[in-house]
C-alpha cells in the first residue's frame, strides 16, 4: 500500500518502528508514564490530604508492581453507601498487559 501510494518501498521493520513511534507520539510513552508515577503519587499525597495512595515497586529493580488510590472524598463517602459492592476489571492494552480494577458502591440516598 505504501509503495502504490507513494512510490517508495518500506521494509517491515522500518514500518513497525515508525508505527511504534506514532503510537507513542499520540498516546504517550508507557515507560515514561511508569517513571512519572512516583511524581503523581507524591502530588496526590501532598494535595489530597486524607487520601490513601500506595505505590508498590520491586525494591531491587524499582519496577512497578501495583498502585492503590482512594481519594479522601470517595473514601469518606463510602460509609454512607448501601452494602452493595461491585468490582470490575479491564485489561489495559499496552505492551505491559496490565489490569485496571475498579470498585463501585450504591449511594444510600437513592
Amino acid at each position: 500500500m505504501f509503495k502504490s501510494n507513494y512510490g517508495l518501498e518500506l521494509g517491515y521493520h522500518t514500518a513497525y518502528h515508525a508505527n511504534d513511534l506514532a503510537i507513542k507520539d499520540i498516546h504517550g510513552d508507557d515507560d515514561l508514564s511508569y517513571y512519572r508515577l512516583h511524581w503523581y503519587v507524591d502530588v496526590l499525597k501532598e494535595n489530597n490530604h486524607g487520601s490513601y495512595v500506595i505505590l508498590e515497586v520491586e525494591e531491587e529493580t524499582n519496577v512497578f508492581k501495583r498502585v492503590f488510590i482512594a481519594n479522601a472524598t470517595c473514601f469518606n463517602g463510602f460509609k454512607f453507601c448501601h452494602p452493595i459492592l461491585s468490582l470490575d476489571d479491564t485489561f489495559l492494552k499496552t505492551k505491559y498487559k496490565n489490569t485496571c480494577l475498579a470498585a463501585i458502591a450504591k449511594d444510600a440516598n437513592r
